[in-house]
């Protein structure tokens, strides 16, 4: 009886541990689609920007690139 409980217990842990294992990867994962997307809004932003009858200056066109990187 005692060799089932601690096997159920030891499988019970493992399993607790593996989703919250998961969990904290898909929160990661979350984290850098969005830091990737904000860098794509930025740059798509600045895209439009540019195309319309606005010029930049290229030290503020530098300035934007990189606050992308």
């Amino acid at each position: 009886m005692n060799t089932i409980l601690f096997a159920f217990f030891s499988h019970f842990l493992l399993i607790l541990f593996g989703v919250w294992g998961i969990s904290l990867n898909k929160i990661s994962f979350d984290e850098e689609i969005k830091e990737y997307l904000n860098h794509f809004l930025i740059l798509r932003n600045s895209q439009n920007y540019c195309e319309g009858k606005n010029i930049l200056l290229a030290p503020n066109l530098v300035r934007e690139l990189c606050l992308c990187i």
